[in-house]
């Protein structure tokens, strides 16, 4: 087997820069003055003729904070799990791979006194989805929507919005075990 710490790792590389700085005073390239592209991925959103208006009423409904996570098993891991959800502070938990049964509560890793839970576990202890609301969102399970698949159905009605319907469900090919 050949030396690879004489031959690769004793080489000089070149880390000269040839280019020249694009904040210098030759005006080769005004940047300022390129104006606006003529195709781009995203819309331009076009200003409105109307002057804005101070006295508009503005939104109080807080962004949701969402945090998604591959648990790959949610037994033994309650300090982790604190502390993700201590340093993220989500309104909205999804979760996948909980490896939950039906006799374990996902109450013993989640506090009740900070969520509210909805899973949906499978017979062989693998899988398994999970829903976290926050408990200051008024939330319900949606059973009408649940199916055989691997998905949880819940909603959010807040006061005075309209109600936001939350899913969770696992592509079942990348899975362990039978379904």
């Amino acid at each position: 087997m050949p030396n690879f710490s004489i031959t690769f790792f004793n080489t000089t590389i070149e880390t000269s820069n040839s280019y020249a700085d694009l904040s210098t005073d030759d005006n080769t390239c005004n940047l300022d003055h390129i104006g606006t592209p003529t195709h781009t991925s995203s819309p331009i959103l076009k200003q409105k003729s109307k002057p804005f208006k101070q006295n508009k009423k503005q939104s109080t409904v807080p962004p949701l904070r969402v945090l998604t996570i591959n648990f790959q098993s949610m037994k033994n891991k309650k300090p982790e799990i604190d502390e993700i959800i201590d340093s993220c502070q989500p309104d909205v938990i999804f979760g996948t791979e909980t490896w939950l049964s039906n006799d374990t509560s996902a109450y013993e890793y989640i506090s009740p006194s900070k969520y509210t839970i909805y899973t949906k576990n499978r017979k062989d202890g693998y899988g398994g989805v999970l829903l976290a609301i926050t408990n200051t969102l008024i939330t319900s399970h949606v059973p009408e929507l649940d199916t055989d698949c691997e998905l949880i159905w819940a909603k959010i009605t807040p006061t005075g919005n309209k109600t936001t319907y939350l899913e969770h469900i696992i592509d079942h090919h990348q899975t362990k075990g039978n379904h």
